[in-house]
């Protein structure tokens, strides 16, 4: 099962954000994900990926503001606010079709 279902790539660019988590899911790698994410420190699993601004690098593809996802040669940027709605939709889906690993979502939520 998928964590965002029926995306369409046809409608908008936030397909890319509902594919990369579908994309976690599928590999087994939500939990795994979830963990980086939540530390800001970002992730990727083959050719999909997530990561965040850090203006202190000194390669400049990193300073921007929010956050980059990507699958393949698809890109988008949101703001901290809107992939903090994403990973919050994702989390609950994730929470429901794997009720038993709500304890252990819910204590990497809190850090």
């Amino acid at each position: 099962m998928d964590i965002f279902e029926n995306v369409n790539t046809k409608i908008g660019p936030t397909w890319i954000v509902k594919e990369f988590f579908n994309s976690l899911q599928s590999q087994e790698r939500f939990l795994w994900a979830l963990r980086l994410i939540v530390d800001r420190r970002g992730c990727a699993v083959n050719y999909d990926y997530c990561f965040f601004s850090d203006l202190n690098d000194p390669d400049p593809e990193y300073h921007f503001s929010g956050v980059k996802i990507g699958i393949g040669d698809d890109e988008i940027q949101l703001t901290d606010e809107e992939f903090a709605e994403f990973l919050g939709r994702a989390c609950e889906r994730y929470m429901q079709l794997h009720p038993e690993e709500k304890d252990e979502v819910t204590s990497i939520l809190r850090g």
